[in-house]
């Protein structure tokens, strides 16, 4: 793919260990990018632009401007942005992201299996105020985090599944954080929220059982069969009857109104796979990480790979969908590598 389809963010002296798209209707699109003690937060906007079909380089469409670094005090694994956080910018804003007044919400799991909250208020004075507080705790390696608003019931809910083979989901909004602990016959390794019914959510083992559940009363839904050392897998947002999971070298993709078997199993890379995400908005897109950092976007529908990159490290990858643009980024360690994709 050509260079000038790619943008590489320089974030600083230290590697990136994570990164976290936000979009909402309500806010302007941001990137976190999370380090040792630190989360870096930018503001991603798309230029206006009369033919975004004419514009040759990624850089005249996409504007990212830094906006916050936020000192935590803890080495931050893994980012999940709350759907409570929104950031307007100034109707008198043409060129640059200046921004009103703003609330940003998103949580964290650090180093020492701790998960935390991050309330930070800011104003177009750039006064910043943050509040941290601790969520709970897991006994091992936190492998994956999700967050979920349930307005029926004024819930924002975060999953989280470890090491110590539970998952866990809490209540951001109560004083009682935890609102259900599932044990799991392995370790979990990935959790997601289904796109329109905050109450179930999936739950994948590294044994290769994915389970669905419903966070009310922690009760099972059904379950994928898929393979051992399943490492990584992800619920469509754009369709929630598509399911992906990478385990060993292979892609497995389901359709979950046809079978709990894979509809299409796929060797994806020549060392085994770590990550599999699919596209925010396109349910025949997804991405792999492979052992030896290699990043591939891949499609449904046939074999051709839109985009193979070989990097140096390749720690977190995430999708983002702005006005013409179909992002896929990757943290590569001391920057954060964008593409955008031709769908």
């Amino acid at each position: 793919m050509s260079q000038e389809n790619q943008i590489i963010l320089q974030t600083g002296q230290c590697p990136v260990k994570c990164i976290r798209f936000y979009s909402s209707d309500e806010s302007v699109s941001l990137l976190a990018a999370g380090y040792s003690d630190l989360i870096e937060i930018w503001t991603c906007r798309v230029r206006d632009v009369s033919n975004m079909e004419e514009v040759s380089k990624l850089t005249d469409v996409l504007a990212i401007e830094n906006f916050l670094k936020l000192k935590v005090g803890s080495a931050v694994n893994l980012i999940a942005w709350s759907p409570l956080t929104k950031c307007t910018r100034s109707a008198n804003s043409e060129t640059e992201d200046v921004l009103e007044d703003g609330s940003i919400q998103l949580c964290f799991s650090a180093s020492d299996n701790v998960l935390y909250s991050l309330l930070v208020s800011v104003n177009s004075a750039n006064d910043v105020n943050v509040q941290k507080e601790v969520i709970g705790k897991h006994d091992s390696f936190i492998n994956d985090i999700s967050i979920r608003r349930c307005t029926e019931n004024s819930q924002v809910l975060l999953g989280s599944v470890s090491e110590d083979c539970t998952c866990c989901i809490w209540d951001l909004l109560s004083a009682d954080k935890l609102v259900h602990q599932i044990s799991l016959k392995s370790v979990a390794t990935s959790v997601k929220w289904h796109a329109m019914d905050p109450l179930q959510v999936m739950v994948a083992e590294r044994g290769g059982i994915i389970r669905f559940y419903r966070i009310d009363n922690g009760s099972p839904l059904r379950c994928l069969q898929g393979l051992p050392s399943l490492m990584s897998a992800d619920w469509s947002p754009s369709n929630p009857l598509i399911v992906g999971a990478v385990a060993g070298t292979k892609c497995l993709l389901w359709d979950t109104s046809v079978s709990s078997l894979p509809i299409d199993t796929r060797s994806v890379h020549g060392n085994p796979a770590v990550k599999f995400n699919w596209s925010t908005t396109n349910d025949n897109i997804f991405s792999t990480i492979g052992v030896g950092y290699e990043l591939k976007v891949h499609h449904r529908g046939h074999r051709k790979n839109p985009l193979a990159q070989k990097l140096s490290t390749a720690r977190s990858v995430d999708w983002h969908t702005e006005t013409g643009l179909h992002l896929v980024a990757v943290a590569c360690d001391r920057s954060v590598h964008m593409w955008n994709i031709k769908e």
